[in-house]
């Protein structure tokens, strides 16, 4: 797809891997990487051939709306990719899009979004990418 460029990111620890409940919480454990919830959800493979669709739709959006540079429309479509997202367990890439969505509540200007936008449309490659493995396995 002409939208897609790119290659994704490699990750030193494995995603999409089964959730461990509330991992991340803090009081229940020590170990600080242990702390952290997963870069991506994990997502039930009942899910995962409609959220491969979905991320591809994503990312073509958010390619328009970044050649745009629409605030506006990046805040709406922010919206909808969160609200997609905490259906799922806590990840790191859903606090991510938080923080975005923090920072356009800062400033609509496109030029100091612009490179917290290029971090989530890289990481929605990825996450593309490991969706549409698992749709073919």
């Amino acid at each position: 797809m002409s939208c897609l460029p790119g290659t994704p990111r490699r990750r030193a620890y494995p995603l999409l891997a089964q959730p461990t409940r509330y991992r991340w919480r803090l009081a229940e454990t020590e170990d600080a990487e242990e702390a952290l919830p997963p870069h991506f959800p994990a997502v039930p493979a009942s899910y995962v051939t409609a959220f491969a669709e979905q991320t591809t739709q994503d990312i073509c959006t958010l390619d328009e709306i970044s050649r745009r540079e629409d605030t506006q429309a990046l805040r709406r479509w922010l919206h909808k990719l969160t609200g997609g997202l905490s259906v799922l367990e806590p990840s790191m890439f859903l606090y991510e899009c938080q923080e975005l969505a923090s920072s356009l509540e800062a400033t609509d200007h496109w030029d100091d979004l612009a490179d917290f936008v290029a971090v989530i449309r890289q990481d929605l490659i990825e996450l593309q990418s490991l969706l549409e493995k698992r749709a073919v396995v």
